[in-house]
């Protein structure tokens, strides 16, 4: 019997895929609410549905590009309390540097997104890569200064 899958299940298949089971397993499925019978309607429905998410797809990943081209290359400055040697009084973190970024560019980029090896340290300018999305990344330039 042909079910479309509900939810993953283990061994048979992931959400959204249309498998031909035993007429047996297809009614257990069916009686957990992880399958339903792969009729017309159902098809249609699944068809729809995946037609949506790539949409969705789409729409995020060209705000995520429109978002890269506002901030790809551009600067923003951080203020902190540093020694006289430019060794800074604690460190610059990707929740520091994802909230300049929002507050400058009037956008919202997730600590997350903000690639950094380790946390900066010292005064100076740095390049740091923001992942938007999976295969959009823009690099923004932080100049760190003493206060």
């Amino acid at each position: 019997m042909k079910v479309v899958l509900l939810a993953d299940v283990k061994g048979t298949g992931k959400k959204g895929e249309v498998k031909e089971v035993k007429d047996g397993f297809a009614r257990f499925l069916i009686s957990k609410s992880s399958a339903k019978i792969a009729n017309s309607q159902a098809l249609n429905e699944l068809s729809m549905q995946k037609s949506a998410e790539e949409f969705h797809k789409q729409e995020d990943k060209e705000k995520a590009q429109e978002i890269a081209n506002k901030i790809n290359g551009k600067t923003v400055v951080l203020r902190l309390k540093a020694g006289e040697n430019g060794n800074l009084f604690g460190a610059v973190t990707t929740k520091d540097i994802a909230k300049k970024v929002n507050e400058v560019f009037e956008i919202n980029v997730d600590k997350h997104s903000v690639i950094l090896d380790t946390n900066i340290k010292e005064c100076g300018v740095y390049d740091v890569p923001v992942k938007l999305y999976p295969e959009i990344t823009a690099v923004i330039k932080v100049e760190v200064q003493p206060e």
